[in-house]
């Protein structure tokens, strides 16, 4: 009996163990994804042909990302901003007129 108690408690002891770990290894960790948007107008900025499209799921929120020229930098913009749809078609039909 005594032996069962001794290994339901090591059993425990192991899981909260592994569950702390866990969380500390995410608990420092930056948020990869698009927290908020920009307003402005980078298309200027923009590095080549290629932006990101990202959904809102937890903390994420709906965002086009695109890299800058400058050290090629990550900014999430509005997916709705006007300048932003344009932009999205202009690389489009450059994509589509490669074909």
């Amino acid at each position: 009996m005594s032996k069962m108690i001794l290994s339901i408690t090591l059993l425990l002891l192991l899981c909260l163990c592994s569950n702390s770990a866990a969380d500390s290894r995410t608990a420092g960790k930056k948020t990869q994804c698009c927290t908020r948007v920009s307003l402005k107008n980078i298309s200027k900025d923009i590095k080549g042909n290629n932006y990101q499209n990202q959904t809102a799921h937890g903390e994420c929120v709906n965002a086009i990302i695109f890299r800058t020229k400058k050290g090629g930098r990550r900014v999430c913009v509005d997916p709705n901003a006007a300048w932003v749809k344009k932009q999205i078609a202009s690389m489009t039909q450059v994509e589509v007129g490669k074909v």
